[in-house]
């Protein structure tokens, strides 16, 4: 009775322990607990080598996940009867089975460890992007894309992310790396998610496809928030295509532009004289607007106060400087708010912002 209770209590704890090894929620990879957290030290650094680093990483996870059923096997033989017990021919099969996924994780990590990583399948998508063959060459230039801090990346904390440097899209999974060159994919929209709430944000979990034009590496899925998408547009530019009619809800900060942009055009504009070069903030458009008081001093808080600065941002991203400034709990209050130029810190409210139409000759 006390041997089929260890064995019992041992099978609960096991599978609840093997379930979030395989499907670690938040909380368990925060912790530390998961194989690739125990073993990091093992990986190097991200930062510096982010490609040997998740090549490790995720062969880390395939043989610790493939000794899974031998380490229940043998703890389930420990705690029913002890070490000194005969094992039934249905054991010894488990444990002969078990054995042999245990192998098979590891004879995968020598055989990749022998050849220098060469075998290993990020190794061959690296090497097929190399014009030497040498796919150390193209893992270089993956790795000073990663280091810089323009990129974007979701939560790593997160089982799977997803990053997007200036020449490429990876995608991150417990046993393996994506990765594609920008110029081979196309983004499609599949689905969405119900939009919910989350402190007035309305917040929304977007399906895409990574098509490859690549034949060598094949379509796989990436999923970002709604939030997240206008950056994703952003870097891949027309790539992204909404080929199915997805809904998208707009982000608080898009609805927010779009009050801001209403407001600025019922504003007087200003005629200027000089040439318009190019938004700062987006370097896509000519800069459209500039801060000109109308408003007076009314108000609460520091009264407005003259600019001198020339147009250097478009309309769409002095809104979302705007936006940034303001307080996030309360956008509410965004629009009637007040916010510091981003050159002088002149401070100056929605009035005051006007847009710029060049001279007649």
């Amino acid at each position: 009775m006390i041997a089929h209770t260890s064995a019992g209590l041992w099978t609960l704890f096991y599978f609840v322990f093997a379930l979030c090894q395989l499907f670690p929620p938040t909380e368990f990879i925060t912790a530390g607990l998961t194989a690739e957290k125990l073993f990091a030290s093992l990986f190097g650094s991200e930062h510096l080598n982010f490609v040997n680093y998740h090549m490790k990483r995720t062969t880390c996870n395939i043989v610790a996940h493939l000794c899974l059923p031998l380490g229940y096997c043998l703890g389930l033989w420990w705690t029913a009867e002890g070490p000194g017990r005969p094992l039934a021919s249905w054991e010894i099969a488990a444990v002969i089975a078990s054995a042999l996924l245990a192998a098979a994780g590891l004879l995968c990590w020598y055989r990749w460890w022998r050849t220098d990583w060469y075998s290993h399948p990020l190794a061959r998508v690296l090497t097929s992007y190399s014009e030497t063959g040498l796919w150390r060459q193209t893992a270089s230039e993956v790795n000073r894309e990663f280091r810089s801090v323009d990129k974007f990346a979701t939560d790593a904390v997160a089982a799977h992310r997803v990053i997007i440097t200036d020449n490429w899209l990876i995608k991150l999974t417990p046993y393996k790396v994506h990765l594609l060159h920008v110029d081979h994919v196309y983004l499609d929209l599949e689905s969405s998610s119900e939009p919910h709430v989350l402190s007035e944000r309305t917040c929304q979990t977007v399906t895409c496809r990574v098509v490859s034009m690549r034949p060598a590496v094949p379509d796989f899925v990436i999923r970002v928030t709604s939030e997240q998408l206008p950056e994703v547009r952003h870097r891949l530019g027309r790539r992204v295509r909404n080929l199915r009619n997805v809904v998208i809800h707009q982000t608080l900060t898009e609805r927010f532009v779009d009050a801001f942009r209403r407001v600025v055009h019922e504003n007087l504009p200003v005629v200027v004289t000089e040439d318009l070069e190019q938004c700062i903030g987006c370097g896509e458009v000519p800069a459209g607007v500039r801060l000109a008081r109308q408003c007076g001093q009314m108000g609460p808080g520091e009264p407005c106060r003259e600019c001198n600065c020339r147009p250097m941002w478009c309309l769409d991203c002095f809104a979302k400087w705007f936006a940034s400034r303001q307080d996030q709990d309360q956008p509410e209050t965004w629009l009637a708010s007040k916010c510091p130029c981003p050159t002088c810190r002149s401070t100056f409210c929605v009035l005051d912002v006007r847009r710029v139409l060049p001279a007649r000759s």
